[in-house]
């Protein structure tokens, strides 16, 4: 084995880089599939991601206010809806790598790139309307929402 290396000094320097490159993406490749989030360089927690979807869905709900009388009144955060509201959600780890989304392969995408969700979270979100007569209703609206591992919500 020493004699090969020492005939064939290029080419071993390059093998080396080569497998230590070849390495590297499989570790990278195997953080993302366990939902690292590259990007933080960190692994976000339950609550991080609770917040994601709760922020999300306060965002989906504005761009229906003020409609026949009724204007929806916000909560001051997500933090405060999670506060006010602790069991409204929960966060599902998906643990089948062959599901399709918008008909890509997403087993390819969490390993190659991380990019389609690794987690859903489901939540009970509760909203608080003022009507014209200023009374203010609750109306609760169940949902589902997909995370990427950074936790950013796809529709």
């Amino acid at each position: 084995m020493m004699n090969w290396i020492k005939r064939h000094p290029i080419l071993t320097i390059f093998l080396a880089i080569f497998t230590y490159y070849v390495v590297t993406l499989a570790y990278a490749a195997l953080l993302n599939y366990q939902g690292y989030c590259h990007a933080k360089n960190r692994w976000l927690t339950d609550r991080e991601k609770i917040l994601a979807v709760i922020k999300y869905y306060d965002d989906e709900m504005s761009m229906s206010d003020d409609s026949e009388g009724i204007s929806r009144i916000p909560y001051e955060s997500a933090e405060a809806y999670l506060t006010q509201y602790p069991d409204c959600c929960q966060v599902v780890k998906e643990t089948d790598p062959i599901q399709r989304i918008n008909g890509v392969l997403d087993f390819l995408d969490r390993v190659l790139v991380g990019a389609h969700y690794m987690y859903k979270v489901n939540i009970v979100y509760n909203a608080r309307y003022r009507d014209k007569n200023n009374n203010i209703h609750y109306k609760e609206k169940r949902s589902m929402k997909y995370l990427t591992n950074c936790g950013y919500v796809i529709d």
